[in-house]
């Protein structure tokens, strides 16, 4: 009896030595850049852009094969570059829409290193780029995946566009934290990003769609299904329920996505 409130205190203090662990390395365990030298498709164009905080970073263009037709903006995930995103391309390519994969600072060849406020200063400057080429906000389809949907949702809540499309998206960063620890109940409080999508969601307008992978080991279904809840009308909601978080295209996602962009274009 003698040894419980030792090992009471052992637990304790091996409770709070983990707690400090993901406290201090918070921002290795969000980003995992891709800094391996990679060259564009042939088909993209460079698209140099400068933000606001003076980076000058580089995504890759796809412009649509006829002139006044949509482009789809897209935001990765937290991990990689965008060389694993181009497979996304050639279906909406195909279909008519043109794409820019934006590319973050501190990933691949870009300077700088990621964080929450920098990443909605990256989006800022693509978004500015595409205004720059000509093209109309309502021509501009903001979409997000992952970490990239929380982007997308301050880029889509800060100007106006076509629509939102979010890829296993989550509320807020802290739902994603309690996911992962749910033996902290207190993560919320100790997060230094808040990605808090949930409480812009609100007051966006546009059309949205949200594909849930209903298997989603990363950020959990449920995150996905509360920003959807919270979320403004017109929305559309997509369940892939075998999926991963990382193999929704291999559960027809991109098919949810055409159908929901061939419809937005009859209205």
């Amino acid at each position: 009896m003698t040894y419980i409130p030792e090992l009471i205190l052992l637990i304790a203090f091996l409770y709070a030595l983990f707690v400090g662990y993901l406290y201090i390395n918070q921002q290795k365990l969000t980003y995992y850049p891709n800094k391996n030298d990679y060259e564009p498709p042939p088909n993209a164009e460079i698209a140099l852009v400068k933000t606001e905080d003076g980076l000058e970073l580089e995504g890759w263009f796809f412009p649509p094969a006829q002139k006044g037709r949509s482009i789809i903006l897209m935001f990765h995930g937290n991990a990689g570059h965008i060389v694993h995103r181009v497979y996304k391309v050639p279906q909406y390519y195909q279909a008519g829409y043109g794409v820019l994969l934006a590319e973050y600072r501190g990933y691949g060849k870009n300077p700088g290193s990621p964080h929450e406020e920098g990443l909605y200063k990256d989006a800022r400057a693509y978004y500015q780029w595409l205004l720059d080429q000509g093209i109309k906000p309502e021509n501009i389809i903001i979409h997000g995946e992952s970490l990239g949907s929380a982007v997308a949702t301050q880029l889509a809540y800060e100007t106006p566009a076509k629509a939102l499309i979010l890829e296993t998206p989550f509320s807020e960063f802290s739902d994603v934290a309690l996911f992962h620890y749910p033996f902290i109940p207190f993560a919320r409080y100790i997060t230094k990003e808040d990605f808090n999508s949930i409480s812009k969601i609100q007051s966006i307008d546009i059309p949205k769609l949200l594909i849930v992978a209903g298997q989603d080991e990363v950020v959990g279904q449920q995150t996905g299904l509360k920003l959807y809840e919270a979320a403004y009308e017109p929305k559309k909601l997509v369940v892939l329920e075998n999926s991963r978080h990382s193999d929704h295209y291999n559960h027809d996602a991109g098919d949810a996505i055409l159908s929901f962009l061939a419809k937005l274009s009859k209205k």
